[in-house]
């Protein structure tokens, strides 16, 4: 569990999200289950790569503006 107090990248929450769901497919026997988490898991993997993406943008434009002074 994250701190409320500490802000946390959406990125690190998605594959947190991921890991859960890996971790909870090894838990169940079925198959058709497994597969269903390791295909939500791969989309949360998706997500952090896509948000991660957006944070470095958003870390860039934040670091130019700076260095601009705006």
């Amino acid at each position: 569990m994250h701190s409320s107090s500490v802000e946390v990248p959406l990125s690190r929450i998605f594959r947190d999200r991921a890991e859960t769901c890996r971790t909870m497919a090894e838990l169940f026997r079925s198959e058709k289950t497994r597969e269903h988490l390791l295909k939500v898991a791969a989309d949360w993997e998706r997500m952090a790569d896509q948000e991660e993406m957006f944070e470095r943008e958003d870390a860039n434009r934040v670091a130019g503006s700076a260095l601009w002074g705006f």
